[in-house]
């Protein structure tokens, strides 16, 4: 059993928790945000609920992943999800938390076990993997707080960031 990629993202967006989560749950705004996404319908359309089916297409590193999940899990601005496709098996979440009235922290963790030949390419995939994330948030918060996407070349790598951009946001790796 190939050990999984696990890894946790948090970003802070000056703007309330509602008008926030109303972006997270809106699974065509995933389009503007994540990098390579080429497709994400979910059935039934609408925002996300238990049972709520997600066919996503990933255009990464000259190939394109195929992944479908499953909400498991809906709470108050939040959801989890379970599936896989072609790189393996996927398992995460969403959560949005209001920090005041003006500000609130999105946080996006995934839990990828590769199978296959790629499943060997952990140890490459995990830094690759944990940086396009970091982008995607950063995308997200740009368009959530500005509504004009950030420039790919503007996103800072983690040693570029600045004290406040850092504890604005965190990864874990297990």
């Amino acid at each position: 059993m190939t050990k999984p990629i696990t890894y946790q993202r948090s970003i802070i967006a000056h703007r309330p928790a509602d008008k926030v989560w109303a972006r997270v749950a809106d699974y065509a705004f995933d389009l503007k945000w994540r990098d390579g996404l080429t497709q994400m319908t979910p059935t039934p359309d609408g925002p996300p609920q238990t049972g709520t089916t997600v066919h996503e297409e990933v255009r990464s590193m000259g190939t394109t992943v195929v992944n479908d999940t499953t909400v498991t899990m809906i709470g108050e601005h939040a959801y989890r999800f379970v599936g896989g496709g072609s790189s393996g098996q996927v398992e995460g979440g969403r959560k949005v938390v209001a920090l005041d009235s003006h500000r609130s922290e999105f946080t996006y963790d995934i839990n990828l076990t590769l199978n296959g030949p790629i499943k060997f390419l952990g140890f490459i995939l995990r830094p690759i993997l944990s940086r396009k994330l970091q982008g995607d948030l950063e995308r997200f918060r740009a368009l959530v707080e500005t509504g004009t996407k950030v420039p790919e070349r503007s996103i800072p790598t983690s040693h570029q960031s600045s004290a406040r951009d850092r504890a604005s946001r965190y990864m874990t790796f297990r």
